[in-house]
């Protein structure tokens, strides 16, 4: 998914980007009485990401380009109640923890040349 902003007025636009990810995890959900459940989990996700920026100066122009990849391990906690058979309303705290993160600047400067 790709979306351009202006953030400041006279300034370039960002273009930014979203990468395809992935996540997994386990979970298990535990009867406590009657219809109530709870349903501890432990997920770990990776989100992808991109920005481009460019603009003029001094008669040439500039591009930079920041991407990475951040970590999560999420740990959300739902009590669940089954209001029917097979259809469960669930709610509940939710703890995310950032693993890691990685991120690459690379920026370039095109002069031009005048003739006069």
């Amino acid at each position: 998914m790709k979306c351009t902003t202006r953030s400041v007025a006279g300034q370039p636009p960002l273009a930014r980007e979203r990468l395809p990810g992935l996540w997994g995890g386990i979970y298990g959900s535990f009867k406590i009485a009657g219809k109530l459940y709870v349903q501890p989990e432990l997920l770990y996700s990776q989100q992808y990401h991109r920005i481009e920026k460019s603009g003029e100066v001094d008669g040439g122009y500039w591009r930079s380009v920041l991407s990475g990849k951040v970590d999560y391990l999420s740990i959300p906690v739902f009590l669940q109640y089954e209001a029917i058979e097979g259809l469960k309303i669930a709610a509940g705290p939710l703890w995310i923890f950032r693993s890691n993160m990685h991120h690459r600047f690379r920026g370039k400067v095109h002069q031009s040349v005048r003739v006069v």
